[in-house]
């Protein structure tokens, strides 16, 4: 499913079906949605002229009939875009995106820079509840 963020960014989401049947939505229907920025775990240098890489894993499961989790593990080699040391915050390019990551450890940038090649390691989560007129979509 793909939502419109406050800021008009669209982000795809994966809904696990127990949670309802989003099929049934419709553009306008209300949609509550948490998001958990990514989370960077570990980060090293990587070779310029390495093979971009990225190694996927994750899991969905329903936490109740109203709503689901679901965390999602990548392992890449990617570019460093942009680096904010003031907020912890990392943005890379990988073989498919541009995403920004928030450092788990201030010790995790110090030794980086933009343009550097880096085999990172991050998860995402995503909590979900999903409503149509405030009632639970079923």
């Amino acid at each position: 499913m793909t939502l419109l963020q406050e800021s008009g960014e669209p982000i795809d989401v994966l809904v696990d079906p127990s949670v309802g049947d989003v099929s049934t939505l419709k553009t306008g229907d209300t949609v509550a949605i948490t998001y958990s920025r990514a989370l960077l775990i570990r980060a090293g240098k990587a070779p310029a002229d390495g093979i971009r890489e990225r190694i996927d894993s994750g899991f969905s499961t329903a936490q109740s009939l109203e709503s689901s989790l679901s965390m999602h593990r990548v392992q890449a080699v990617a570019t460093v875009e942009k680096i904010d040391r003031a907020n912890r915050l990392l943005t890379l390019r990988d073989s498919t995106r541009t995403l920004t990551l928030e450092a788990s450890s201030e010790g995790l940038l110090n030794v980086l820079k933009v343009g550097d090649s880096v085999r990172v390691d991050f998860v995402e989560a995503t909590a979900i509840r999903i409503s149509r007129d405030a009632a639970p979509l079923h």
